[in-house]
C-alpha cells in the first residue's frame, strides 16, 4: 500500500518497493487506488511470478552452498562479500523537491542477496 501524508511542509510517501515499482511500471492508476486502500485481486502474472520466485529460492537452498560471512568481513569495506538474506529488510529514503514542495520517498522491502565488490 502507498501512504502519503504531509507534515510541517514536507510530503511523505511511504511504500514497499514492490508496490511502488508496480504502480509506476505497470499501472499509474494504481497509485490513487492504493492510497485509498483498494487492493485488487492478484493477476495470473503475479501468481505465476510469485510461484517462480519461490521455486528459484527453493532450488537455491537445495543446490547452492554459501559460505558464512562474519561481522568482521562485513565491516571490512576492502573485502568482497556476498551472502543470502536472513530476513533482512531495508528502507531507502530519498529526499527531493517536486513542483516547489519538499518530498521524502521511503521505499521498504526484503533484500534477496547482499553483495559488495570493489569497482
Amino acid at each position: 500500500m502507498i501512504k502519503i501524508n504531509k507534515e510541517n511542509g514536507i510530503t511523505f510517501l511511504n511504500t514497499s518497493v514492490t508496490d511502488f515499482a508496480d504502480s509506476i511500471r505497470y499501472c499509474e492508476y494504481k497509485i490513487p487506488l492504493s492510497i485509498k486502500g483498494v487492493i485488487p485481486k492478484p493477476t495470473q502474472a503475479l501468481i505465476q511470478g510469485t510461484k517462480t520466485h519461490h521455486e528459484k529460492e527453493r532450488l537455491e537452498q537445495e543446490h547452492v552452498e554459501l559460505e558464512p560471512v562474519t561481522i568482521t568481513e562485513i565491516k571490512d569495506e576492502s573485502q568482497d562479500v556476498e551472502f543470502a538474506r536472513e530476513n533482512i529488510y531495508s528502507t531507502l529514503s530519498i529526499p527531493f523537491e517536486f513542483l516547489g514542495n519538499n518530498v521524502l520517498v521511503s521505499l521498504s522491502g526484503r533484500i534477496d542477496k547482499i553483495m559488495r565488490i570493489k569497482i
